[in-house]
């Protein structure tokens, strides 16, 4: 019998001499999970394995052992043609690397712990990769206790398939890098620590959890959105960062199917900060629409929407550079080009500045709250502002060449210099079709 350590697997051994050694493999993959114990490592070569067990409805499955780590040779030609499934009542972790299998299934209960080990899944070959594990024993009425940490890492899921949390609340820290897929679904309850990092992908990232600290940085999206819906928190502090990400959207992404608006960026969640995002949009989508509550910060992204001929009247449906309808924060040093509007704002922002905004065509919009300065509007098809109530005030502005107005204003009192506000004034605004002021 081999050690606790090592235990092989080789589907071509039919001599009929099967001890788990690398001389004498086990010629099942259920076969080298019986005999393994926790530390164990059982590896598997080249070859298709049909699991022989039924869960859920499917008939072909392979159940792992807690603790137990399952290797392949390659995760072109290690397949287990089946789902993976892990249902066992344990605090011990799993592992599948290099392999090839339909689905998998994390689906423990709660657990009181101590969890010394994260599960692993990398470098595999997959359509669903799924984790509705139990929640944390709470510590007390408010607080989850810890759970089972994921790294979900390099895994290949094609262009349809998902990585999806939609496990209870509870205390760990969830990882997926480098994967590709076509959907990541955050689906938890509250007391988490995501890392959502460096993936490919198809459609979209949406996060729907309760109030956890996430991240979602690194990412290629290819058609379609960052939604985020999580809970956040009252405190103040942002506790979701949406950062350096490229996404380009299509209005007809399948992302876009149950959301009442398209946007490359949808925030909804209580608070966060967007920066340094690359948005590119392509018909009827806007670059970030935000409802979101406080802190909410849009910090240095560069976004392109197709250009505008004639908005809609109300500008709420039109293609928006940003739409921001949030609790307070920061917009700055944002790079807008096209959509209807670069800027429309309803929102309690305390600063808009240094934005570039070009090519929309109504620069800069707002209702809200914003102090505004040092920002450039210029070449827009129609006005570059249009202030219809901005508390503001306005200085060092440069609001130039726009077809329209260069500043509209359709609501007072607004201070542009030495009003009631002591703005210190020193807008630039000049070669307006229409009229500068």
């Amino acid at each position: 019998m081999p050690d606790a350590q090592t235990i092989f697997v080789d589907i071509t051994n039919n001599t009929g001499i099967e001890d788990g050694t690398e001389a004498h493999p086990f010629n099942t993959i259920k076969e080298g999970i019986n005999a393994a114990v926790p530390g164990s490592r059982v590896m598997i070569k080249q070859g298709t394995y049909i699991p022989d067990e039924s869960w859920s409805g499917n008939d072909h499955t392979l159940f792992l052992k807690a603790g137990v780590r399952l290797t392949g040779e390659s995760r072109d030609n290690t397949i287990i043609s089946g789902i993976v499934v892990d249902q066992q009542t344990s605090c011990l972790s799993i592992g599948l690397e290099n392999l090839k299998f339909d689905e998998f299934y994390f689906a423990r209960g709660t657990n009181a712990g101590t969890f010394s080990d994260t599960n692993i899944i990398r470098n595999c070959s997959t359509a669903l990769i799924s984790l509705p594990f139990g929640a944390g024993v709470p510590l007390n009425d408010t607080t989850p206790g810890p759970n089972y940490g994921f790294l979900i890492d390099n895994n290949d899921l094609g262009t349809e398939g998902s990585i999806e949390f939609k496990q209870g609340a509870g205390v760990s820290v969830l990882k997926a890098t480098g994967n590709t897929c076509g959907y990541i679904q955050l689906k938890s309850g509250a007391g988490y620590t995501y890392l959502i990092d460096n993936n490919d992908v198809q459609y979209g990232i949406f996060d729907n959890s309760g109030r956890n600290t996430t991240t979602i940085s690194n990412n290629r999206i290819y058609n379609g959105t960052i939604v985020d819906k999580s809970g956040g928190n009252q405190y103040g502090t942002e506790d979701e960062i949406i950062e350096n990400n490229t996404i380009t959207a299509d209005e007809n992404s399948p992302a876009f199917i149950d959301e009442d608006y398209k946007a490359g960026i949808m925030e909804k969640a209580r608070s966060a900060t967007i920066r340094n995002n690359t948005i590119t949009c392509t018909g009827h989508v806007s670059g970030i629409r935000s409802s979101a509550g406080a802190p909410l910060h849009i910090i240095n992204n560069t976004i392109t929407l197709d250009e505008v001929a004639q908005p809609p009247a109300d500008p709420v449906e039109g293609t928006l550079g940003i739409f921001n309808y949030s609790g307070w924060g920061f917009v700055t040093g944002n790079k807008i080009h096209g959509g209807s509007h670069g800027y429309y704002s309803k929102a309690g922002t305390v600063e808009f500045a240094n934005n570039e905004i070009e090519m929309s065509y109504t620069g800069f919009y707002s209702l809200g709250a914003e102090v505004v300065h040092h920002n450039i509007i210029k070449n827009c098809k129609g006005d570059g502002m249009i202030l219809d109530g901005l508390k503001g005030p306005l200085h060092h502005n440069e609001i130039m060449n726009n077809a329209g107005a260069g500043i509209r204003i359709t609501r007072v009192p607004i201070d542009l210099g030495g009003g009631a506000d002591s703005s210190q004034g020193l807008n630039t605004i000049k070669g307006n079709g229409n009229f500068d002021l």
